[in-house]
């Protein structure tokens, strides 16, 4: 009993006494801005952890990180003409390799590619499933053999619409089979292979 009364005594020296001015008196001030996402007031106390807030919320701060800087519209046109290696800008394109997917020509080509094969994998030999035409020689290697720049020397070259250059796989036997599958868009291989 004897401690507890001596502890009680040594705590009314660290009490708050009547007319002492808080700790943390004036640091509670209350800020109006507005938000740079949607342009409402809002206030918030300018406590340390809050200096500069710019967003009203968690929302439109995550809104405005999301779309990000634009950039400049030169900018995205010399990027454009470096890509697609035109000397004349004539419109925002996608790179030769791309373009050539998507030509009627190539969609042709698959199906035949998958016909020819009775659609069903080479590997694993399923069936109904998502099928995928791999380049047994490679497309890119063809695009650089050829020297092919723009699509209608790509529709005249009898090499890359040879069926015989087409084999059918499942997307999964096409993943282990071609590792670089998927990576290095636009990538062209030398000659050698290297």
């Amino acid at each position: 009993m004897a401690r507890w009364t001596k502890m009680m005594e040594v705590g009314k020296e660290f009490r708050f006494k009547k007319g002492q001015k808080p700790w943390n008196a004036g640091t509670k001030q209350i800020a109006i801005q507005l938000c740079k996402e949607c342009d409402i007031e809002f206030s918030y106390h300018t406590w340390e952890k809050h200096k500069g807030r710019e967003f009203c919320s968690k929302g439109c701060a995550s809104a405005n990180r999301l779309r990000g800087s634009t950039t400049p519209l030169q900018t995205r046109i010399n990027q454009s003409l470096a890509k697609t290696k035109e000397k004349e800008f004539t419109g925002f394109k996608k790179q030769l390799c791309r373009r050539i997917r998507l030509l009627n020509e190539y969609k042709e080509w698959r199906l035949q590619v998958f016909g020819r094969d009775n659609f069903t994998c080479q590997n694993c030999r399923a069936r109904g499933v998502y099928f995928e035409a791999h380049h047994i020689k490679p497309f890119s290697l063809i695009l650089f053999e050829n020297n092919i720049k723009n699509l209608e020397e790509a529709k005249m070259c009898k090499e890359l619409w040879n069926i015989q250059n087409g084999i059918t796989y499942c997307q999964g036997c096409h993943i282990e089979i071609d590792k670089s599958r998927g990576r290095n868009r636009g990538w062209r291989r030398s000659p050698t292979g290297n």
